[in-house]
C-alpha cells in the first residue's frame, strides 16, 4: 500500500513546525534573548523532533503515538506554565502552530492514514 497524501501531508507540516522551532532558536539567539544553555538545549530538541517526521514518513505507528503524545503534553505544559518564560517570539511561534499541529493530528489519524499504519505495521 502507498503511503497516503494524508499522512505525506502531516509529515511536510511536521517538517515546517521542526523547521520554524529551529529558526525561532537562532533568532532569540542572535537577539540575545536567550543564553546558550536554552539554545543549546532548543537546537537538540529540534534535532531530536527531525526523528519523527523521518519514522512517521516510514509508516512507524509507536513514532506517530508519541509524536502525538508529545505535542498534547507541550501544550499543556504549556498552558500550565504560561507566559513564564518565553520570549514574545516564541509565545508568537505557539500560538500560531497550534492550528498546524492540530491540522497534523488530524491528518495523521484519518481514516487512509490509519488504514496505512496498520498495513506498514503488519
Amino acid at each position: 500500500m502507498n503511503k497516503p497524501q494524508t499522512v505525506d501531508v502531516a509529515v511536510k507540516a511536521i517538517w515546517v513546525s521542526v523547521g520554524a522551532g529551529i529558526l525561532v532558536t537562532l533568532i532569540e539567539k542572535a537577539s540575545g534573548n536567550i543564553d546558550d544553555g536554552a539554545f543549546f538545549f532548543g537546537l537538540i530538541f529540534s534535532g531530536l523532533f527531525c526523528i519523527f517526521p523521518y519514522k512517521i514518513g516510514m509508516g512507524s505507528n509507536g513514532a506517530r503515538y508519541i509524536y502525538t503524545v508529545l505535542t498534547v503534553l507541550t501544550y499543556i505544559l504549556f498552558l500550565g506554565v504560561g507566559a513564564e518564560g518565553y520570549t514574545i517570539l516564541s509565545l508568537i511561534i505557539c500560538v500560531v502552530f497550534v492550528p498546524v499541529d492540530i491540522f497534523i493530528l488530524y491528518k495523521l489519524f484519518q481514516g487512509d492514514s490509519n488504514r496505512w499504519f496498520e498495513a506498514a505495521k503488519a
